[in-house]
């Protein structure tokens, strides 16, 4: 159970903090201190975990500050239907299924890491390093190895749960990562848009969310 909570952090601090430039394809320049380096668009993941598949679908607006991360297939043997909003400084999650979600505060740990803005130093301290350049679905990418103990904060004494990993980062859009033998991740789609309509930031009106 701990491998799958680690993959999930993993993603959960890519999909919502990535952030490094790349080739700049996007009509408008990233401000200082945006999380990614295209204004707006769409990715598609397919992520493979413990013999477990499932699709992860990604809208982004300014430039990441708004994002929407649905997760779909199944997990454990049963059916999986997780959406997670990141807008005005709150994560709201919820299933699709039960039609329950919960909203709260952003982590304030999670919004700093980002790639755009970050030194050597605190690359380092996060257990990141580059390692060269690779091309994915035409997009140059810039290849990181990571320390998933260092990344996540999930530190272990148990050799075996250490995991070692790369991510391969597109004007900070994750379009690949592999984590050992624990999960690997993939995009099969990518869209780069104008804009993307405020409706897919909003949570369905059939879905109850909780304050925390």
């Amino acid at each position: 159970m701990r491998k799958v909570s680690l993959g999930y952090i993993f993603i959960a601090l890519f999909l919502i903090s990535c952030g490094k430039s790349g080739d700049g394809s996007s009509s408008e320049a990233a401000p200082a201190g945006s999380k990614y380096g295209v204004k707006a668009g769409m990715s598609e993941m397919t992520m493979e975990m413990m013999g477990m598949k499932t699709t992860v679908t990604n809208y982004w607006d300014d430039f990441g500050k708004k994002s929407v991360t649905a997760v779909s297939g199944e997990m454990m043997g049963s059916k999986m239907n997780e959406t997670t909003i990141e807008k005005d400084g709150f994560s709201i999650k919820y299933d699709g299924e039960k039609k329950t979600g919960m909203k709260a505060k952003k982590d304030s740990a999670m919004q700093d890491i980002s790639f755009h803005e970050m030194t050597d130093a605190q690359m380092k301290e996060r257990g990141m390093t580059e390692a060269g350049t690779e091309t994915l679905l035409g997009k140059e990418c810039k290849v990181y190895e990571v320390d998933m103990d260092k990344m996540t904060g999930q530190t272990s004494t148990d050799p075996a749960a250490k995991v070692k990993g790369k991510v391969w980062v597109w004007n900070g859009i994750p379009m690949k990562m592999v984590m050992g033998d624990l999960m690997k991740m993939e995009t099969t789609k990518i869209e780069v848009m104008e804009s993307v309509p405020a409706a897919k930031f909003e949570v369905p009106a059939d879905v109850q969310i909780t304050d925390m």
